[in-house]
């Protein structure tokens, strides 16, 4: 029996998406709030180039913070399932019934 370091332990286990995360959660947190004069403008030009209303209305806080947290879970429960390799298992299981349902 031996002991070793969990690979999401070890040097560059979480990095990738640790980095980028804040920063995205941040921009996304202050594009929905209109945290600056910035990101209001460019809610307004986005709304109005997929064919909103261009209200310009910003998004109450306490709504933009529970989205920012499903996203962040959506993000760190998809770190967690390659860092454990389960996506190549779940491919190799629909490989194997996509083999049965052809014969």
């Amino acid at each position: 029996m031996t002991v070793q370091t969990p690979p999401e332990l070890q040097a560059y286990g979480w990095s990738t998406v640790d980095l980028w995360c804040a920063p995205a959660m941040t921009g996304l947190y202050a594009f929905m709030t209109h945290a600056q004069p910035f990101w209001a403008d460019l809610h307004a030009v986005l709304d109005k180039m997929l064919g909103g209303a261009a209200s310009g209305q910003a998004t109450d806080p306490e709504v933009a913070r529970v989205i920012c947290a499903v996203v962040l879970s959506g993000l760190f429960a998809s770190r967690t399932v390659v860092n454990f390799g389960l996506f190549k298992s779940m491919q190799k299981c629909e490989s194997h019934i996509l083999s049965l349902t052809s014969r």
